[in-house]
């Protein structure tokens, strides 16, 4: 006899685990957490470039992937420079410094005809993106208790994922007769994150600076 199965009810526990285990985390938390999920979702130029490169521009095989190579070394320091600049100076000015970077750099790119150097306006934007990666993550273990990073970080990377599961979707809808909006709804998205991290993320610089042993156990816990 075949045991019958409460699919509905599955779901709803399933959900309820899912969500219960960042309960404790404070509203900063979740702030992050949907500046994250726009942060990723104005990501759409990335995961269409081989599409862009190779149907839009013509470019072969061998061209693409030298191009990703070039990027790829370009890109490099940034993670590094980005852990530098999070020991050193304000987190939240630095992310808001990057974010209007990168803002202003897709939407220009959106309104300019779709050429190589258009693509290096937007890989400035993408770089300042980049380079913003580990400041964020510091941010996340400045604001959160040593006891709550763990749930804090999974929070985050959740965020981090529905934002790129949903950027690649609109992109490819956009993309054959409206990558341009993909440019420009890239910017917006990021500035809608801009903007909930400058209004209800508290600069933790001088906090930090009075208790040094928290920005060390911070940087541990984002390893």
């Amino acid at each position: 006899m075949n045991p019958e199965w409460d699919f509905g009810n599955m779901t709803e526990t399933g959900s309820m685990k899912i969500f219960s285990q960042y309960k404790g985390l404070g509203r900063e938390n979740f702030i992050l957490f949907v500046g994250k999920i726009v942060t990723n979702l104005g990501a759409m130029i990335w995961p269409m470039m081989t599409l862009i490169l190779n149907r839009k521009l013509g470019l072969d095989a061998t061209q693409t992937a030298l191009f990703f190579i070039i990027t790829g070394f370009m890109f490099l320091p940034a993670n590094i420079w980005g852990g530098q600049l999070a020991d050193r100076f304000s987190k939240k000015k630095i992310i808001i410094l990057c974010d209007v970077v990168s803002i202003v750099s897709f939407v220009i790119s959106g309104f300019l005809p779709l050429t190589l150097y258009t693509l290096c306006v937007t890989l400035t934007g993408a770089f300042f993106q980049t380079l913003e990666g580990p400041v964020y993550q510091a941010m996340v273990a400045d604001i959160t208790p040593s006891d709550k990073r763990e749930q804090a970080f999974s929070l985050l990377y959740m965020g981090g994922n529905i934002g790129l599961i949903l950027s690649p979707t609109i992109a490819g809808i956009l993309f054959d007769h409206y990558l341009w909006l993909c440019f420009v709804i890239s910017g917006v998205s990021i500035s809608v994150s801009t903007v909930l991290i400058a209004f209800f993320i508290k600069d933790t610089t001088e906090r930090i600076r009075k208790n040094p042993g928290k920005r060390l156990r911070g940087r541990m816990g984002i390893f």
